[in-house]
């Protein structure tokens, strides 16, 4: 099982010499610009870990299969025995025999088809665990990850296994981060997964969930649902309340004195799942899925009229910006 903590000194010994010694120009993507994934990108890039598209973009949105994500993983570490000319019908055979040496839990292993599946987040931190030379399973393998630093939650400052939300889908800003994480703590070589599951016993333990407090107010109501979006604050006037994503500014704005909720960030899923947040903040009940029927209609650019709540509310698109869109409630 690899040391953490010993190989994590010289890491940083070594990182600091490369980075004083040695200047790269970082490649540049035009849908890659100031998030939480940036340098994990740009860093997976340099280290040739990932690669971008030839039309310039490096869709951190998309989502990764299981025959990419071994192949990300594995092309940033050393592989005692690996041999890549090995191929017999799909483009990823070397890795996935190289997996099988290993003992890794690979889908793709047993049935081809497998291999080009969305990986989910659960998978990955299989993947992840039997590389560092442990064996774990499921939520234990997500614990794992969690207390030895090796990744984080998608819910911001919230550390547990349903944080990690082991059932999403893999996407390839995601998977940046995590093979960076693992290069971080100091992994320079793959190593092989014990046939026998490791210890749960000596799984470090999870820290205690924060107890929350009840939110009364509107600040703390919009506090609350801003936490679930990265970047996210809540702002309250005299006129009414916001949400807004960091740089970008307003993104979300319910205009009390007209009852009406402005999205200036209509092409975001955030916005828009914020937009369903606002709407329950402020008293109308509404769907979680409502804010498909949001983007839905931003992307028809037809107007719709719908009942939340008791309330009707009229879903107007722009007539000039696809960013913006409103919603008037009666």
């Amino acid at each position: 099982m690899f040391n953490f903590r010993y190989r994590l000194g010289l890491t940083l010994i070594a990182t600091t010499f490369i980075v004083s010694s040695t200047v790269q120009a970082a490649p540049v993507f035009s849908d890659v610009k100031d998030a939480w994934y940036t340098k994990a990108i740009l860093r997976a890039v340099d280290r040739k870990v990932i690669h971008g598209f030839p039309d310039g973009t490096f869709r951190p949105g998309d989502y990764v299969t299981e025959a990419h994500f071994l192949t990300m993983i594995l092309n940033g570490l050393k592989k005692d025995g690996y041999d890549e000319t090995y191929y017999e019908s799909h483009w990823a055979d070397a890795v996935y025999k190289y997996a099988e040496k290993q003992n890794y839990p690979v889908l793709g292993l047993t049935n081809i088809e497998k291999r080009n599946v969305p990986i989910t987040r659960k998978t990955v931190a299989e993947i992840v665990t039997a590389v560092t030379g442990v064996n774990y399973t499921g939520d234990y393998a997500i614990q794992y990850l969690l207390t030895k630093g090796l990744a984080n939650g998608k819910v911001p400052g919230v550390v547990s296994v349903e944080a990690f939300k082991g059932g999403d889908k893999l996407t390839r800003a995601e998977a940046a981060a995590f093979v960076m994480n693992l290069l971080d703590k100091g992994l320079r070589t793959a190593e092989k997964r014990p046939a026998t599951a490791s210890s749960v016993a000596d799984l470090p333990k999870l820290p205690e969930p924060e107890k929350v407090k009840p939110a009364n107010t509107l600040q703390e109501k919009l506090e609350q649902a801003a936490k679930k979006y990265p970047g996210y604050t809540a702002h309250v006037g005299d006129t009414g309340a916001g949400f807004a994503d960091g740089p970008k500014g307003a993104t979300v704005v319910y205009v009390k004195t007209e009852q009406t909720i402005e999205i200036y960030d209509a092409l975001s899923d955030d916005a828009l799942k914020a937009t369903v947040d606002m709407l329950n903040v402020v008293g109308i009940n509404t769907p979680s899925d409502f804010w498909k029927t949001l983007k839905d209609v931003n992307s028809t650019g037809k107007q719709k009229i719908v009942t939340l709540g008791g309330k009707k509310v009229s879903i107007v698109p722009s007539p000039y910006l696809m960013t913006s869109m409103y919603l008037y409630l009666k």
